[in-house]
């Protein structure tokens, strides 16, 4: 099972889960961890704050291009790329770590709420194929980051 690749996602604009054809052969305790988890999405309006990032990734890159292009006639190409490598970052800064906190929190609410170990076994259980090296433009922690963020969680709760 864990070589297949799963997938879940949340619209709450519409209240709605989707789940990879794979999650159908998965028990009900895996189930619940991953739909508590998108659950937690669409009470937190998830998706409307991953919307709002979207348009300023978006006004970022409309800017730089411009900003770009424009300078492109004026300064040296060294310093047109170091500027868009600052605008790169600058959209970097401004889209994905918000995204990461908002997946954390997430994870957070699913074990405050008494789901955090089904959660676990859920992520044991599916593969974590994003290169470690490239891990700082994910959405996401590391199944293993993630796995220990939640058992500490619940090691708070229960202590």
């Amino acid at each position: 099972e864990a070589a297949h690749k799963m997938e879940a996602y949340t619209y709450s604009q519409v209240s709605f889960i989707y789940l990879s054809k794979n999650h159908m052969s998965l028990n009900d305790a895996y189930l619940e961890g991953v739909i508590a988890h998108e659950l937690f999405h669409i009470v937190s309006g998830d998706s409307i704050k991953f919307n709002i990032l979207q348009i300023i990734a978006l006004a970022i890159a409309i800017y730089a291009t411009i900003t770009i292009a424009i300078l492109y006639f004026i300064l040296p190409l060294g310093l047109i790329m170091i500027l868009a490598g600052s605008f790169y970052l600058a959209g970097f800064i401004l889209v994905k770590w918000p995204k990461r906190i908002i997946e954390n929190t997430a994870d957070g609410s699913t074990a405050i709420y008494g789901y955090g170990p089904r959660l676990v076994a859920y992520l044991n259980l599916i593969k974590d194929d994003f290169p470690e090296s490239l891990r700082i433009f994910d959405s996401h922690e590391s199944n293993k980051t993630r796995i220990g963020n939640i058992r500490e969680i619940i090691s708070m709760k229960y202590s």
